[in-house]
């Protein structure tokens, strides 16, 4: 049975093998997904890698944008993601309303708990998200929430840039 183009790619890119191995140690993961760039790609990636142990897995609540969710929804289906939604309720949150420069946490601590929890009840063993070797070092209080839910971001792990993850994205189609 030929193999995959994407495990084909992945194989042969020294960025995308870094990354690989560090799916492949984990064995399973459910991957917060929002069908933004750099989750996209992570899920895609995972996919590929861990097959049916890999899950996307895309918060829906009033804070969503409609045609986000919409856009969301259609990618997943295009690529052939697993995906599951799962509702999300930071507007009940007072703190996350007052829409301070914590409001980050408290919208990604939100996700988290909820992603962490359909995670362990599907028996994935790791949550990931999208965050990248970009990210680290700025000011980001989501990073804070995902080290408090203990997620993995093996993007940055691989050490991956959000310009890498955009070419080796058109690669992987």
């Amino acid at each position: 049975m030929p193999e995959d183009s994407a495990v084909l790619l992945i194989r042969a890119e020294p960025a995308l093998a870094r990354l690989a191995a560090i799916l492949t140690k984990m064995g399973s993961a459910a991957i917060a997904y929002s069908g933004g760039v750099d989750s996209t790609f992570l899920l895609k990636v995972a996919c590929a890698v861990l097959g049916e142990n890999a899950q996307g897995f895309l918060a829906v609540s009033e804070s969503l944008d409609r045609n986000e969710l919409k856009a969301a929804r259609q990618l997943a289906r295009e690529q052939g993601f697993p995906l599951v939604e799962i509702e999300t309720h930071e507007y009940e949150n007072p703190l996350y309303r007052q829409n301070t420069p914590q409001r980050c946490y408290h919208c990604k601590n939100e996700l988290f708990n909820e992603v962490s929890r359909f995670a362990k009840l599907q028996g994935f063993r790791w949550v990931l998200d999208g965050s990248h070797a970009g990210d680290v070092g700025d000011y980001r209080p989501g990073l804070q929430a995902a080290d408090d839910f203990k997620v993995i971001s093996p993007l940055a792990d691989a050490n991956l840039t959000k310009s890498e993850i955009r070419t080796l994205s058109k690669e992987l189609d």
